[in-house]
């Protein structure tokens, strides 16, 4: 069933839940906004659609490897071809952990790889590393999937062999626009509890192909 593999939480309906309410709209609901910490600890759920599947994303620093979860993965341009990652660096709730060591291994090396799977065994290896092993021992998250990897064309992160699609990317350097003004002064935004990361992709993985420019 695909039904396990849906991005909600927590694993209850809408109705009744907390703040969400029948819109005068017939068929909609709808949240008061802004909602207070307290609130959000209680139901995380953002009110509206991610536009793109859950990946795993890979990185090292050349001596530890760390394995990392993203929902909404977002491409936000296209000359360069950049793709934006967040994650949390404040507990919000239950499903809002801090990733520290993931973010230190990341901006130490510089590169990702981000991969996607077909719902079945490949992700609940994942996750189950990714919720079995805390971020201080995130070195061993790869190894204890059991799935086989391989290093990226363009970098040096891992690869899982069966994943049916990777971006390789690395952090963006500071440039200019098509105007001339400079964009990407830093390669990341803190943004309340988040910091947001982009990230030049230098090459696509589709299975059995592969593409850099």
């Amino acid at each position: 069933m695909l039904s396990k593999y849906l991005y909600t939480w927590p694993h209850a309906e809408l109705e009744g839940s907390g703040e969400w309410k029948e819109s005068k709209h017939p068929g909609f609901l709808e949240h008061p906004m802004p909602e207070n910490e307290e609130k959000l600890a209680q139901d995380s759920r953002w009110p509206g659609f991610f536009p793109s599947a859950i990946c795993f994303v890979t990185t090292t620093d050349g001596k530890r490897t760390a394995l990392e979860k993203v929902v909404g993965a977002t491409i936000v341009n296209r000359f360069p071809y950049i793709v934006a990652l967040s994650f949390c660096t404040k507990p919000l709730s239950s499903r809002h952990y801090v990733r520290e060591e993931f973010m230190k291994i990341l901006e130490e090396g510089g590169s990702v790889a981000i991969q996607y799977f077909e719902p079945g065994a490949h992700i609940d290896r994942c996750m189950e590393a990714i919720t079995s092993i805390e971020d201080n021992e995130i070195d061993q998250r790869i190894s204890f999937t059991g799935l086989p990897t391989r290093k990226a064309q363009s970098n040096d992160s891992p690869v899982f062999t069966d994943a049916y699609m990777v971006y390789e990317a690395r952090l963006v350097k500071p440039g200019k626009d098509f105007e001339g003004e400079r964009i990407f002064d830093e390669p990341f935004t803190d943004y309340g509890s988040h910091r947001i990361y982009y990230l030049e992709i230098e090459a696509i993985q589709l299975r059995g192909r592969y593409c850099t420019w």
